[in-house]
């Protein structure tokens, strides 16, 4: 069941997984399925294209995903966003990272909504103080500018244009 919005869904996992030794999170097993078959089972029903942003694409051969990898190399998750937005067909990208495997599909459309009813770049869900940018929308048309920020600023400070929707 797809809706009738344009949206990519991308799953980070490039990651180095530091407190993993290394060890993929994507492809760990909860249960009797990796983190990477539960995310794929929420996504699959919701969006038409899936985007793997990974170190290691042959670990992902399966199905219609597009694999890719980081452009901007070694600077955390907004590489990661930058390389699923360069080559997204949707007009924006949910991400989700490899390692949330509890994903729930009723708040992922309810995100969707939000973000089709506004004119907002960038929906980031926000509980008390605390945000996850890493399970939020963001439009194709911050490509430039996030580039314009790769290619000059601290990757650790960026600032995009974004609008608050409450």
């Amino acid at each position: 069941m797809f809706g009738n919005w344009n949206l990519s869904c991308a799953i980070l996992a490039g990651g180095k997984a530091k407190r993993f030794n290394g060890e993929n999170k994507a492809l760990l097993k909860i249960g009797a399925q990796t983190n990477f078959e539960k995310l794929l089972f929420v996504t699959d029903s919701i969006f038409k294209e899936t985007i793997v942003v990974a170190n290691t694409p042959d670990h992902y051969p399966c199905r219609d995903i597009k694999v890719v990898k980081d452009i901007f190399k070694n600077i955390g998750p907004i590489g990661g966003i930058h390389a699923a937005l360069k080559v997204a067909s949707g007009n924006a990208v949910f991400f989700f990272p490899c390692d949330m495997p509890f994903l729930n599909r009723n708040l992922i459309l309810e995100q969707i909504k939000r973000f089709n009813n506004s004119d907002c770049n960038i929906l980031i869900p926000r509980i008390g103080e605390f945000i996850e940018p890493l399970h939020a929308i963001y439009s194709k048309s911050l490509v430039k500018k996030l580039e314009e920020h790769l290619n000059t600023v601290s990757y650790t400070h960026l600032t995009l244009p974004t609008k608050r929707i409450v």
